[in-house]
């Protein structure tokens, strides 16, 4: 069949390789592929129809109406947040650092009763934790990620060579204080933690936490979701190890982000990986048979299923079956994807030069192959195949 030839730049494929992290691997999806049929020309195989003819290709699909500017949602006050801290507790509202001194002086009785013999904590006469108290010690918490010292004590050392900024004084908040705090600072119930379920410790306070994430902001159409490694050298189960990451050991983080100019940077949903179990999307009906990466997409764009909106993926998450999935629940995906992740037989055997492309359709998923170096595929939603033809050299 004739391919025509399309030029554009080519991409590093260091980005598209799969992070080096076992438990999260998708080793298990399997796709049985066709025989060794002769090609033909626009005919459907498989139900993915191979396309010739750029302009041919016409898929209109349902337009919703979205905002254009994608910024503070209409409710919240603009001018508020211009200052620092009103915007500060946008997020960490008073209503969850009112929880956090509740669940902090509930754990520190519960010590006590424990512990009848005592009522001192680094010899400081406990008392009980008021919300203002709270905001001290988070903002202090804060700055000790920003200034470093060998040691917490240091920071209200009175050698001037490794003392910390002088906010960390007596007359703020006392260096045993503070570490009082930080021995009974709780965020959850500290009556419903559970060693074998590591959320109860962290699930009220981020579900707070991200529910403020989202009700600020009107996040438009399209997200993307990748993750991220936080660094932590700690003794955690779940820490994570992943090589080619800039900081190997960490907590791994899933994140939805806008892709509005405005919001760029801006984390609208996530969640931590804790085990392949914590991604509950049972509740949404056909996802019995997806993978742990495709359950991690789900779960975080339930709440925003059947809005007409899109989710770009990079190729560990994307497959076939979930961008299938996903327009039934009146979503869209783009994204790059692996040639084992149900891309039909009959794209990967045209044979192509480099800078050539050749397409496939079926339905409202349109796959894309290019080849450079090496084969590029690419599964999106677009309506019109001929905007894929960008000649640039």
């Amino acid at each position: 069949m004739n391919v025509q030839d399309y030029y554009t730049d080519s991409d590093d494929d260091s980005e598209y390789e799969l992070s080096d992290n076992s438990d999260m691997s998708d080793s298990d999806e399997t796709y049985s592929e066709t025989g060794d049929d002769e090609l033909v020309e626009n005919v459907t195989m498989d139900e993915w129809q191979v396309l010739s003819d750029p302009f041919s290709d016409q898929v209109p699909r349902a337009t919703q109406n979205f905002s254009s500017e994608y910024t503070f949602h209409p409710a919240i006050d603009m001018e508020e947040c211009r200052d620092p801290v009103n915007c500060f507790e946008c997020f960490l509202s008073p209503n969850i650092v009112a929880k956090l001194s509740e669940w902090t002086n509930r754990r520190a009785e519960m010590y006590f009763e424990q512990n009848t013999n005592t009522r001192t904590v680094y010899g400081v006469q406990w008392k009980k934790l008021e919300k203002e108290e709270m905001y001290v010690f988070i903002a202090l918490h804060i700055l000790t990620g920003l200034v470093k010292c060998p040691r917490i004590t240091d920071y209200w050392s009175n050698n001037i060579l490794c003392a910390g900024p002088k906010v960390f004084n007596k007359s703020i908040m006392s260096r045993n204080r503070y570490l009082s705090i930080l021995k009974f600072i709780r965020f959850s119930p500290p009556e419903a933690a559970r060693n074998n379920a590591p959320l109860s410790r962290l699930g009220i306070y981020m579900s707070m936490l991200k529910d403020n994430c989202k009700t600020l902001v009107d996040p438009g159409p399209v997200f993307a979701i990748d993750e991220h490694l936080m660094l932590y050298k700690g003794r955690l189960h779940f820490r994570q190890y992943i090589k080619t990451k800039r900081n190997r050991f960490g907590i791994k983080l899933f994140a939805m982000c806008p892709s509005a100019p405005h919001l760029r940077g801006y984390t609208w949903n996530f969640c931590l990986y804790v085990g392949k179990d914590n991604f509950n999307v049972s509740h949404i009906p056909g996802t019995g048979n997806l993978t742990v990466s495709d359950r991690i997409v789900v779960h975080l764009a339930q709440n925003i299923l059947n809005s007409g909106r899109e989710v770009i993926l990079d190729n560990w998450y994307t497959s076939v079956r979930l961008s299938q999935f996903l327009l039934t629940q009146g979503t869209y995906l783009t994204g790059t994807i692996r040639s084992n992740r149900g891309v039909p037989a009959q794209l990967t055997r045209i044979p192509l030069e480099r800078y050539q492309s050749c397409f496939v359709r079926k339905d409202m998923q349109l796959l894309v192959r290019y080849k450079d170096k090496k084969d590029v595929y690419l599964l999106t939603k677009q309506e019109l195949q001929c905007k894929y033809i960008i000649t640039i050299r």
